[in-house]
């Protein structure tokens, strides 16, 4: 919808995403994005693929999200260099039915300080570990076996 829009930066808080089921790219390389997006009903989004990739100044707090449908999160914040949930926690998004958060945070230099360790992941099947913060992310869980 906005990537590849680098200089977009209006408000959309009061957009009404309810029904919305794919935001796949919605922001991808919209650099220069800020708005808050915290509000935002995205109960019924199963893929959230690419959303903020390369979104550099995007930094809401996204935490109350009610993500439970979502299964890709596939670079969701890739490159998205400044975003630290706001300050928020995301350790408070039901995520048990994500399948794929391969690099979902590469590159996202500022989240370090966002908590997930309390993510439930049983069905998670794809994950990449392309740098620190990935890594120590990839250590946090327990999630499906090969083996299963």
């Amino acid at each position: 919808m906005f990537a590849g829009a680098a200089a977009f930066n209006q408000d959309l808080s009061s957009w009404n995403v309810g029904e919305v089921t794919q935001m796949s790219g919605m922001f991808q390389q919209a650099v220069a994005f800020t708005s808050d997006l915290s509000g935002w009903n995205v109960k019924n989004v199963e893929c959230m693929w690419a959303m903020f990739a390369g979104a550099t100044s995007f930094n809401s707090d996204i935490s109350i999200w009610d993500v439970t449908s979502v299964t890709n999160m596939k670079c969701m914040f890739d490159e998205a260099s400044s975003f630290n949930c706001g300050n928020g926690d995301l350790s408070r998004w039901d995520t048990r039915f994500l399948l794929n958060m391969m690099d979902m945070f590469r590159d996202a230099t500022s989240f370090s300080k966002a908590t997930i360790k309390n993510w439930n992941l049983p069905n998670l099947e794809h994950v990449m570990q392309y740098n620190t913060i990935e890594t120590r992310i990839a250590s946090l869980f327990d999630s499906k076996s090969d083996d299963d």
